[in-house]
């Protein structure tokens, strides 16, 4: 075979790098330790992510590396070569480029590929394949051929898609990573923000990341999902722009970034190019999903893409007059596949997304095609219908589940808002934005949900009904941020309008809902008889319902007004009342309000030591959800305590941080029903702390964090003595893996690179085992001596990134982590918890029920989720599955025995959704859906599988199920 030999001696036709390679150490060095001869390796991702720059540079390492081995039975001794084929066309011309770059001629009688074959036969040689996904039939092909007859070779390959051969091992190159904080610190350490800092410098000597510019700079590589060339090109634009007017130009970033080098291929000189050869590669099916995909706003599930897009997707034909019968699914995956939508795993179920470049590339096509407000159209409803399935479970004790699901679809939804008005579409708007009343309250976006139902009350007069509805949630808006000049008329007209709605089925929920909201807004007019009245009423109308979160917000207003009124005898009744409720059903959120002014009145009576335990039980019952509006109150009320209790410093860093939360959902002044409690408290401890340290504790109390300031309440008291301990470590491995020490993650760069982290998640997870054990299930085809040295690196590669080298133990010849020291492990939580509640389950259901709740909280994701590692994680991944599949089964039947369908219902989609087939979990969700009082949505649930059982497993849905429906469509009770 010809060989080439460089100027460095090397037997390469490698490029010399002009710029130099920023970030992806540890990615470059597991690339490289994955090539041995025989192996098949494709980088794949979507256009621009760098998946031809770190070939190259995995590639250089292996030539660099083999050079003094030339000759001398180095790995790939015999060279490592580069194939272009970007600029070929034709497939049959793949075979050809490769024979030309490595001199190997074509005899007659005999085909190309085999002459490659004879002439690589004894060979030990890297080739290269850059851009094989427009000629990917022909490159696999080859690929195939030559690595079945030459033992010596190895394909390094990049496309958009994998190439599809046995043995392939497949590498998706992801993007850069993005600042997750805009702090100089944060962005500094990160690839994508270092990337854009060495690039800008080269087109704009002199710049630098600094404190002004590094939030600029960390939105910009946010916005641009950290998409090598995309961060170039915006990096570049540093010569006139500044990287704010960068970012805020970034709406439309396929027309701000200026183009690339003039000797780059065409394809890669603008992002607009790149997204373009990927676009032209596809079907028309697949397009035309792509295009529709584009409506979505921050990602969307499965079903979303089947409703909103299935009719835009399915109605193109395939370019020879046939009309495309794949479903949304099929096309989705074929998107996936070849790196035009990225996917990820949830605890529940796979969410999809398209880069922002990608996405505002589509829109274009979209617009082109005069399909958008069609499309605009399909979204905004399937959005109004999802806001208004999440409604009833957003007022539910328990709503957690409900509030993640609004909040991963929060763009969505705000994008169908924004359509329904510019549409003029009132009614549209309206019932979005008043669905979402309860998810606007828990989760603090006061100022967003007042705007929302704002601007869809402007754009036309709704329905009697939507009208009401929407004044009512205006209002109790408005009231929550103190703002009492909107709040009053409001309130009132919407108790007027509700009063006089005909048996309307959630007319009794709004009206007390209102009437509660009403009589807090008197007593702040120091209205107390209006306030006690509307209280009074409030609870009759919610008694109809039982004791419910309803009637627990009721009691706690009239408790309020009566306290108001200087009668704390009768106050004290319906408080405690509400938080018993409240406690029963398992509402920390509304807990706290009750809890709150029975610590205001134990202040008051002087009690203070009952004051603060009350006022810390009511900070606790918001641990972990994400609230600001009442935790502002609650912390208030323990600062008062504090303060009472001559606490002041600490009372005046609560002060701070509650005072710091109420400006943030925007509630203009503190509620006047412990206004009095409130002044006091800052009073006494400026006067205690003087004003220069009192600011100063103001000061830090607003810096605070949700859980920082959460945690600072509940500790002991300041003044006793703290026990020096290591941090607390906390691994998170059920879902993407997390691991905290004293409250923070530890970065990439501590485990310094992927092994090291995989070795503690597989010594967390086993008993003690021995080097060798571990080197089967880590390095299985590493030499002794190889893995002698591997081993010892990567160990005290962790026990370095630990901290306390004892957390890793060795005795007895063997290795673990030491489970004696403080540790938080969710696998084992989650493992103890379902096995507590199976054994109790017959004796006490209601604690197993709470038990496997919990655990399914545990349960974010598949164990090690997104984790590249080794196969001994397959194991352990389905023994958990199953076991939460089963917990959830459990907590199923034990809800459906407990008449907490909706709940039960919750449970089995969330086995459906680990085992999509479960016969049992099918069947517990129609019978949970019927008891519900849902049948026809049962009806439809099993419809679906009708079409699904037989699609994909050939074969119908199981007699049980096909029983259980028999009995539903006869009408008898199941």
């Amino acid at each position: 075979m010809h060989v080439v030999s460089s100027e460095r001696g090397v037997y390469d036709n490698l490029p010399l790098p002009l710029t130099s390679f920023v970030g992806r150490e540890s990615e470059l060095a597991e690339v490289r330790g994955m090539f041995r001869p025989g192996r098949l390796l494709t980088l794949t991702g979507v256009g621009g992510c760098g998946k031809t720059r770190l070939a190259l540079e995995a590639a250089r390492s292996l030539a660099d590396g083999d050079a003094s081995a030339h000759g001398s039975g180095g790995e790939f001794s015999d060279g490592v070569w580069l194939i272009e084929l970007d600029s070929l066309r034709d497939p049959s011309l793949v075979a050809r480029e490769v024979a030309s770059v490595l001199g190997v001629r074509e005899r007659p009688g005999r085909e190309l590929e085999q002459e490659l074959a004879v002439a690589l036969r004894d060979e030990r040689c890297l080739i290269l394949l850059d851009n094989c996904e427009h000629l990917v039939g022909a490159c696999a092909e080859l690929a195939e051929g030559l690595l079945r007859w030459c033992p010596g070779l190895a394909v390094l390959a990049t496309s958009r898609e994998p190439l599809g051969v046995a043995g392939e091992m497949v590498w998706p190159r992801s993007a850069l990573s993005v600042p997750d904080s805009p702090s100089l610190e944060a962005v500094s350490r990160c690839e994508s923000a270092r990337l854009f800092e060495e690039r800008a410098a080269a087109a704009s000597p002199g710049f630098a990341l600094t404190e002004a510019n590094a939030p600029a700079v960390a939105e910009v590589c946010q916005r641009l999902d950290g998409i090598p060339l995309a961060i170039e090109l915006a990096a570049a634009r540093v010569m006139s722009m500044t990287p704010s007017q960068i970012s805020a130009r970034l709406h439309d970033a396929l027309g701000v970034l200026a183009p690339g080098p003039r000797t780059a291929p065409e394809r890669q000189r603008t992002l607009r190019a790149t997204i373009s050869w990927s676009y032209d590669l596809l079907p028309p099916p697949e397009r035309a999903l792509l295009r529709a995909l584009s409506v979505f706003s921050g990602g969307f599930t499965l079903e979303a893409a089947e409703e909103v897009c299935r009719a835009d997707a399915e109605r193109v034909g395939d370019g020879a007059g046939k009309t495309c019968g794949d479903s949304v699914l099929s096309l989705l995956s074929r998107l996936v596949y070849k790196s035009l939508v990225q996917v990820r795993r949830t605890g529940e179920a796979a969410r999809y997304r398209l880069q922002e470049v990608i996405r505002q590339y589509a829109s274009e096509k979209l617009e082109e095609a005069g399909e958008v407000g069609e499309m605009r159209r399909m979204h905004a409803v399937f959005f109004r219908d999802f806001a208004e399935g999440a409604e009833p479970g957003l007022t539910e004790p328990d709503p957690e589940f409900w509030l993640d699901l609004v909040d991963e679809d929060l763009d969505n939804l705000r994008t169908a808002m924004s359509w329904a008005a510019a549409s003029s579409d009132a009614e549209l708007g309206l019932r979005i934005s008043c669905a979402l009343a309860w998810f606007w309250l828990r989760r603090s976006h006061l100022v967003e949900g007042r705007a929302s139902v704002a601007r869809a009350l402007k754009v036309g007069e709704g329905s009697e009904i939507m009208v009401a509805k929407a004044i009512h949630v205006s209002g109790g808006l408005a009231w929550a941020q103190g703002d009492r000049d909107v709040a009053g008329p409001l309130l009132g007209e919407a108790v007027a309008r509700l009063r006089e709605l005909d048996d309307y089925e959630w007319q009794d929920v709004w009206l007390s809902s209102a009437l509660s909201t009403y009589s807090l807004e008197h007593l702040a007019r120091g209205e107390t008889g209006k306030a006690l009245a509307a209280a009074e009423e409030s609870v009759t109308v919610g008694r109809r319902h039982g004791e419910t979160n309803l009637l627990a917000r009721a009691l706690a207003t009239l408790g309020v007004a009566r306290m108001a009124a200087g009668d704390f005898d009768e106050a004290t009744p319906p408080l405690e009342k509400s938080a018993a409720i409240c406690r029963r059903l398992g509402d920390g959120w509304l807990l706290s309000f009750p809890l709150g002014n029975l610590a205001a009145m134990a202040l008051w009576t002087g009690d203070h030591g009952k004051a603060q335990s009350l006022a810390e039980e009511s900070v606790r019952a918001l641990r972990g959800l994400g609230d600001k509006w009442l935790l502002s109150v609650s912390l208030a009320y323990l600062a008062a305590t504090l303060s009472a209790r001559e606490r002041c410093r600490r009372a005046a860093v609560l002060f701070g941080a509650s005072d710091a939360m109420r400006e943030v959902v925007g509630q203009a002044e503190v509620y006047s029903h412990y206004r009095e409690v409130h002044d006091q408290g800052v009073e006494s401890a400026r006067g205690a702390l003087g004003q220069e340290e009192t600011d100063a504790a103001w000061a830090e109390g607003r810096s605070m964090g949700i859980e920082q300031a959460i945690s600072f309440a509940l500790e002991e008291d300041e003044s006793a003595p703290e026990e020096p301990s290591a941090p607390t470590l906390r691994v998170l491995v059920l879902g993407q893996p997390r691991v905290e020490i004293g409250g923070g993650a530890v970065e990439s760069s501590a485990w310094k690179y992927a092994k090291v982290r995989e070795l503690f998640f597989y010594l967390i997870s086993h008993p003690p085992r021995t080097r060798t054990r571990i080197g089967l299930d880590l390095w299985p085809d590493a030499s002794p001596s190889q893995l002698r040295n591997a081993f010892h690196t990567a160990m005290h590669r962790l026990r370095k990134a630990l901290g306390p080298p004892n957390r890793i133990r060795f005795s007895g010849g063997r290795y673990t982590f030491d489970r004696a020291i403080p540790h938080g492990f969710d696998v084992a939580d989650f493992e103890e918890k379902t096995r507590q509640a199976h054994q109790c389950a017959k004796e006490d259901p209601a604690t197993a029920t709470t038990l496997l709740e919990q655990a399914a909280k545990l349960y974010r994701g598949d164990f090690l989720e997104g984790f590249s590692g080794g196969e001994w994680i397959f194991p352990r991944q389905q023994e958990l599955r199953e076991i939460h599949i089963e917990g959830q089964l459990l907590l199923g039947r034990l809800l459906t025995e407990q008449n907490e369908n909706s709940r039960a219902a919750r449970a089995y989609h969330r086995a459906i959704a680990h085992d999509p087939y479960s016969g049992k979990a099918h069947a517990g969700l129609i019978l949970a859906y019927s008891r519900h009082g849902e049948r026809g949505r049962a009806l439809r649930h099993y419809k679906n599988l009708e079409d699904t059982f037989p699609r994909e497993l050939g074969a119908m849905p199981p007699p049980e199920l096909t029983s259980l429906i028999e009995r539903l469509r006869n009408g008898e009770e199941i």
